[in-house]
């Protein structure tokens, strides 16, 4: 796979079954646009199928393809983004969203992120909410199987094996339920947007009259902090804050 090019593999629904006969048809319509570079249609079918109801990884990625072809750079940003969320370790759309973030004009320079808090994201996003979930589950259930072995085993050595490996799981399942509710938190409400204007104005106050900032560009991730009265207190990447319209982005 070549990293500097594009990505425009299409990923079929894993669990198709669950669609109904027309969410199944539009998503076929969609994907048959797409093969026929009418992108436009691809990302209306797509559209229509996440209207009915239906959501995945697979059809934000899509999404997200058939919207950076026709140049829409937000828009693919957003819908790559949404798909991270859902796949976190999916390698076509960590590739096709960096990609898409080269397009974004007016780079921001990021702050050095505390390191403690970067492995908490890593560790987190490896894996989704479920999966933490089962294995807080096993190492719960492994930690009470080994505290009814210190209560009943016949010898000392048992006991003590069974204490100390209960204690230990019990301890350690901590860390994947923390993992989870992170997962949870993060998966229901990213708290980031997206600018979708070519041109957003940042501005000092939550009122037009507030001066300017700076231009935020389409493309540009945000981090949101507060809501008022249509417009967004927000966060750059290189810890600027002021406010942006509401309007003029969309959240992840």
């Amino acid at each position: 796979m070549k990293k500097s090019s594009f990505l425009t593999g299409l990923l079929i629904f894993s669990s198709i079954a669950l669609l109904g006969n027309q969410s199944d048809e539009l998503f076929r319509k969609g994907n048959e646009a797409f093969q026929q570079k009418n992108y436009e249609a691809a990302a209306m079918h797509y559209e229509q199928v996440m209207e009915s109801g239906f959501n995945s990884p697979e059809l934000e990625y899509n999404l997200g393809n058939a919207y950076f072809r026709m140049g829409n750079t937000g828009k693919a940003i957003l819908h790559y983004e949404r798909a991270m969320v859902m796949s976190p370790n999916d390698g076509d759309v960590k590739h096709n969203l960096g990609v898409a973030r080269q397009q974004v004009k007016g780079e921001i320079e990021a702050l050095p992120e505390f390191f403690l808090s970067r492995w908490w994201k890593l560790i987190r996003n490896a894996a989704g909410s479920g999966v933490w979930g089962i294995l807080a589950l096993v190492l719960w259930w492994a930690g009470a199987a080994g505290l009814i072995l210190w209560q009943t085993g016949r010898t000392r050595k048992q006991r003590k094996a069974g204490f100390l490996a209960g204690l230990s799981c019990l301890l350690i399942s901590l860390l994947p339920f923390s993992l989870a509710l992170s997962r949870v938190k993060y998966e229901s409400k990213t708290n980031y947007a997206i600018v979708l204007e070519p041109t957003a104005v940042l501005r000092s106050a939550p009122d037009d009259s507030g001066s300017d900032i700076l231009n935020l560009y389409e493309g540009t991730k945000v981090k949101l902090q507060d809501e008022l009265g249509g417009w967004w207190q927000v966060k750059l990447a290189n810890g600027e804050t002021g406010w942006l319209k509401s309007s003029d982005a969309e959240e992840i």
